[in-house]
Order: C-alpha cells, then structure tokens, then sequence
C-alpha cells in the first residue's frame, strides 16, 4: 500500500497568550514545503487488465464512471422514474420492471436532448417538472341546433406559462392531434 505521510512543517502555526484564558492562534500552509509536496499530491494510479486500450481510452473510461453512477442516481429519484418501489415477486417481472424503468430513462434523455436542442437549459428533472405542467382539456360541444345531431369533442392544451409554451412548442407538442381516453358520455 502506498501512503503519503504530510511532513511535520507543513502546516505551520503560532499561539499567542492574550489575557487569563484567551489565546490568538494563527495558522498557515509554508509555502515551500507545499510546493516539494505538489509534485506528489493529487496523482491517481489507475490499474486496467484492458491492455490493449490507449492511455487515452483508459482515462475516458475512468472519466466516464460518474456517468453510470449519475445513471443510477437519477433511476432511483423517488420523484421522476423511481425503480423502488416495485412490488413484484418473481424474477420476470423484476427484469421487466427494471427494464420498464430504464426504457423510461432513455426516452426522458431524449427529450432532454431535444429540449436543449431548442433551447431548454435545465436538467431532465427540471424538464420532467415543466412538462407535468401542460394538461390537456376536453371540450364538449353540442349541436348547434336542438336536433339529434351528435355532441362534438375538442381536445386543447390548457393556457400555461410563456416558458412552458415556448418549451411545449419547441418539443412540437403544440402540434400533435391530441386525445384523451378517459370516456364520458351525455345523456339528455
């Protein structure tokens, strides 16, 4: 195992008696021992059994880490594409659900990019946040005069705000023929 051991004067420091229990104490870095110091400082030793990859190749893949585990931070947010909890038993389900899950993830990291491609500088929770906001309204509409005729149905987003409008029809949600499947009827 390979340790460092900070040198005694590295740290520097002076107390001062100043009355009946109050001391001043002052403390500092020595700049020339930091500076012997800095060449050792700060270094990580990678160990790869991919031997055939380049220098470069192997610090991406370490770089690349706090991706994946960014990943998973995001999968397990109880708010936004929560992988728990889950409430399934055998092994199936739990793959699907998993699945389910990060199929949710990816298709939210599209619409990310999408956003941002229109102008959206907020993070993928922030994204999910905004979107929540747009709702859909069903009108009813009946026959203009009073005859048989049948009951009309008009799907509109509601009025938002001018940011979410802006991101609404950047993402092109202005646009879709929207409907809804939740069923009514009218009786007369």
């Amino acid at each position: 195992m390979l340790t460092t051991r900070l040198p005694e004067n590295l740290i520097r420091w002076r107390l001062e008696y100043l009355k009946e229990d109050a001391f001043d104490l002052d403390f500092w870095v020595d700049k020339k021992e930091f500076d012997l110091l800095n060449r050792k400082f700060g270094y990580r030793i990678l160990i790869t059994n991919q031997h055939d990859w380049s220098t470069k190749e192997i610090i991406l893949a370490y770089w690349g880490q706090s991706k994946i585990e960014n990943v998973f931070q995001k999968i397990k947010n109880p708010f936004h594409l929560a992988l728990r909890p889950q409430y399934h038993w055998t092994d199936q389900k739990i793959e699907v659900h998993g699945f389910i899950c990060l199929l949710a993830f990816l298709l939210v990291m599209v619409a990310s990019k999408r956003a941002r491609e229109n102008g959206f500088t907020g993070t993928p929770d922030a994204l999910l946040e905004k979107l929540s906001a747009i709702r859909l309204a069903t009108f009813i509409e009946s026959p203009l005069q009073k005859t048989k005729g049948r009951y009309k149905t008009v799907y509109r987003l509601e009025e938002m705000d001018p940011d979410i409008k802006v991101l609404a029809e950047g993402m092109g949600l202005s646009e879709l023929k929207l409907k809804t499947k939740i069923p009514f009827s009218v009786y007369n």
